[in-house]
């Protein structure tokens, strides 16, 4: 395999952190990569980044000052010029073999367009993330939020250059969800489910993923008006996405959801009904919601 991979790795954190990230990408077992640092004007830890110079893989771009991450990573798909293009943020680790794996799995199947693959959580949090493998899944599960963890992407870079497919920048937040949503019907996308990525959490997170769930319901109210979800739904399916309990008003608007996709075909229909199914059944921490659910119309899920 002699593909070359541009990986581009926004550097933002103080280089204790940044480092590991960069070593993770740097170390990798496929080795024919380019790898772009992207720094902003005024980081303090530059002259410590500009070690891996060293290396006649690493590139250091810089950017001003507050540039977002959808600008970062359009500018760096935008002059890619390698066959595939991955991206990682600067406090996750790949495992040795990320890359190597994924090559390997575009490689085999062409059609794919972005690959992803299953992530650990560590820090201030620890569990196991595994993403649905197949396309029709992993777009399903865009009902949910990004079924694809961002740090993981490898993407086939001609076609996004051609189809000139970029990240909303006007987006803070939830970039990756929304460029799954608007581009699920033009890529496809397929994930590894052996974890292969590592994510990092911190403490004192609660402020950015409350702007990165206000961002996801409005990605995810996009998807639902292709649907032709009345707005009053909507709003009552993005609370039960954020953890509302099971009631009937959520079953009601699963239901809907349902016979809406009959007409419009958004989702493969038999997956989307026993996703639903398995969503509701997360939502279950009663008996009384448990019978709820028994007792409502089942049968518009499984039949």
């Amino acid at each position: 395999m002699n593909q070359l991979i541009t990986v581009a790795i926004p550097v933002t954190r103080v280089l204790e952190i940044a480092e590991q990230a960069i070593n993770s990408i740097v170390q990798q077992s496929y080795r024919n990569i380019s790898i772009i640092l992207q720094v902003e004007k005024g980081y303090a830890d530059l002259d410590l980044v500009s070690k891996y110079l060293n290396d006649n893989r690493v590139t250091i771009v810089q950017f001003p000052e507050n540039t977002n991450l959808a600008t970062k990573c359009n500018e760096a798909i935008k002059h890619c010029n390698t066959k595939y293009f991955a991206r990682m943020d600067d406090d996750d680790i790949s495992l040795p073999y990320r890359l190597q794996k994924q090559l390997s799995l575009m490689e085999r199947n062409p059609d794919v367009d972005i690959c992803g693959c299953s992530v650990c959580f560590f820090g201030e949090d620890s569990k196991i993330y595994v993403p649905a493998v197949f396309h029709q899944d992993i777009v399903i599960r865009l009902l949910n939020g990004s079924s694809i963890p961002h740090s993981s992407w490898l993407m086939r870079t001609g076609k996004i250059q051609e189809l000139e497919l970029v990240y909303n920048q006007e987006l803070e937040f939830a970039q990756d969800y929304d460029f799954l949503v608007r581009c699920k019907n033009i890529l496809k996308y397929q994930n590894i489910s052996e974890i292969l990525v590592k994510l990092r959490t911190h403490i004192n997170q609660s402020s950015k993923n409350i702007k990165q769930s206000e961002i996801s319901d409005i990605v995810r109210t996009n998807l639902l008006k292709e649907l032709r979800i009345p707005e009053s739904e909507i709003i009552v399916w993005n609370s039960f996405i954020n953890s509302k309990e099971l009631d009937q008003e959520s079953i009601t608007i699963a239901n809907n959801i349902i016979a809406s996709n009959k007409t419009y075909k958004t989702f493969n229909q038999s997956k989307l009904k026993l996703y639903i199914s398995y969503l509701l059944g997360t939502k279950i921490s009663t008996y009384f919601q448990f019978k709820l659910l028994i007792d409502s119309k089942i049968d518009n899920f499984l039949n």
